[in-house]
């Protein structure tokens, strides 16, 4: 949660930028299941971003599936950290001006 109050903390402060949401989800289940689960992890965090008061407008959302998972030193580290989604600030000139990476946290 605290990655999503400095996005909208960043985005209020710049009113004129905007926010691009990929979402990833390890490799693990069918191709097409990981592109929708993606998705729907960019659209959470969307929409936190709206009940934040960011306009809808300046959020673009992308889910890529599992086609970029994570590597670490075993494949449940892997999938944990794949599970996320990665909000950049592009500036004019295509650069990145400001990065978060949020993982999903599994509930116990």
């Amino acid at each position: 949660m605290q990655n999503i109050s400095d996005m909208s903390a960043f985005l209020s402060k710049y009113p004129k930028t905007h926010i691009e949401l990929k979402g990833y989800a390890s490799p693990v289940g069918n191709a097409a299941y990981n592109v929708a689960l993606s998705e729907r992890r960019a659209s959470a965090i969307r929409q936190a971003l709206i009940n934040d008061g960011v306009t809808p407008s300046r959020i673009k959302t992308v889910g890529f599936g599992d086609t970029d998972p994570v590597k670490a030193l075993d494949v449940e580290e892997s999938n944990t950290l794949s599970r996320r989604v990665v909000a950049q600030v592009i500036g004019s000139q295509g650069n990145v001006v400001k990065e978060w990476t949020v993982y999903t946290v599994r509930e116990n």
